[in-house]
């Protein structure tokens, strides 16, 4: 009985060891089973804390934004990891470049299928970046609080841009060479500066080893690490804006429809007016799941 026993207390004490190192790991519950449950994953995540807790139902609505900023996102996702598969294949030097890319093209298992889906998405992150500031220009959604996160939308885009241009000359071939050699001689004619300004994008008087190599740095590092920071800048700053802005202004509209109907409205009050003890009462939020 005595073995037994003992046997028993070290089998108890090695779940209460599996369960202090889970709960060290996952802290909360990992399947959220009522509000304060999710309230408590979407504050302690990594991810979702940028996100808040509660936002109004009709802001839910697909039509709000077509889902463009989340295309954005997506489409960013797979440039990364893309991008970083071709990094093991791809050499940049003048003499490596454009050998590394044809290497990546016939004898890589999957190099072409990886470098198509690395290209399509690039030129499709333009136009949907483009379409998603285009909706919230004519819809008004730079108006009120948002100016700012409006101008962390053109950095993305412009970002974007030189994302897209500092990649064109990594296939070191005579169309990006040529095509990278009248772009930055556009940047010439420009008054005052453009002599200078064309020299620090050349990084020297001709296109050489050393634009490939600045390039090649801007492409896969410098301007991901700040479309990285814009972006989670502009979801967190998106997020705070549907919880403020929806906050007074949406309700009181809805309540004066309804009393204009002499329908009740939330309180269970047909009155033209309400009490201000009535303003001051926490609107009732649908909680994201």
């Amino acid at each position: 009985m005595g073995l037994g026993t003992g046997h028993g207390a070290t089998g108890e004490g090695r779940v209460k060891l599996a369960k202090r190192v889970w709960r060290s790991v996952f802290r909360g519950p990992i399947y959220p089973r009522d509000d304060r449950e999710r309230k408590w994953v979407v504050v302690n995540n990594l991810i979702l804390h940028f996100r808040p807790l509660c936002l109004p139902k009709r802001t839910l609505r697909y039509t709000h934004t077509f889902g463009l900023g989340g295309m954005s996102l997506v489409l960013f996702l797979l440039l990364a990891a893309t991008g970083i598969l071709l990094m093991f294949v791809y050499e940049p030097s003048p003499g490596r470049a454009y050998e590394s890319i044809v290497t990546l093209q016939n004898e890589v298992f999957f190099g072409k299928f990886v470098r198509s889906i690395h290209h399509w998405s690039a030129n499709l992150l333009i136009a949907v970046v483009f379409l998603h500031l285009l909706r919230v220009y004519f819809t008004g959604g730079y108006h009120g609080p948002r100016q700012f996160n409006w101008v962390i939308g053109l950095a993305l885009l412009l970002c974007v841009l030189v994302s897209n241009f500092t990649d064109y000359l990594q296939p070191w071939d005579q169309l990006s060479y040529w095509a990278i050699t009248i772009c930055t001689g556009m940047i010439g004619y420009v008054p005052l500066i453009g002599d200078w300004l064309q020299d620090v994008v050349r990084s020297g008087p001709e296109i050489g080893s050393a634009t490939l190599t600045n390039f090649y740095t801007f492409h896969t590092t410098v301007v991901p690490v700040l479309l990285i920071v814009l972006m989670a800048w502009h979801l967190y700053a998106a997020g705070m804006e549907i919880s403020w802005c929806h906050r007074d202004g949406g309700d009181r509209a809805d309540d004066a429809r309804l009393r204009s109907k002499g329908e009740p409205g939330p309180g269970g009050r047909s009155r033209h007016r309400r009490k201000r003890s009535d303003l001051r009462r926490p609107r009732r939020l649908r909680l994201l799941s």
